[in-house]
């Protein structure tokens, strides 16, 4: 499957508020590459949580270069992988809010994000 990046659009706000994480943008990308290719080669990610209406509902622990995180200290990536293999990131926290958000609430905030997107 061939893989295509919708970029950082739906995250923007959440990135801003992570502002302290340097670099959290580079780490999103090596982790977009990584996925791309593990989708290429095998089809599938580990991190596949569920599907959904033609999409792929992921959640992946993120690791962070700048300030040095592993991924249990680091921040969780919720995405999506719909059917032509658009990779649209669509929530972003620190392991730190984890609480804040649960299940429900994260897909919640991702059906929200996605109907905003199919309406503009």
């Amino acid at each position: 499957m061939e893989v295509k990046d919708f970029g950082n659009d739906l995250i923007r706000s959440d990135i801003k508020r992570l502002k302290k994480l340097k670099s959290l943008e580079q780490d999103l990308e090596k982790y977009f590459n990584a996925h791309a290719g593990q989708l290429r080669h095998f089809g599938q990610l580990s991190c596949e949580i569920a599907f959904h209406e033609g999409y792929r509902v992921c959640k992946q622990r993120i690791a962070v270069a700048h300030p040095r995180l592993s991924p249990s200290e680091g921040c969780r990536l919720w995405f999506v992988i719909t059917k032509s293999g658009t990779y649209i990131r669509c929530l972003l926290y620190s392991a730190k809010e984890e609480g804040k958000y649960t299940k429900s609430k994260c897909f919640r905030v991702i059906r929200e994000r996605l109907e905003n997107l199919s309406a503009t």
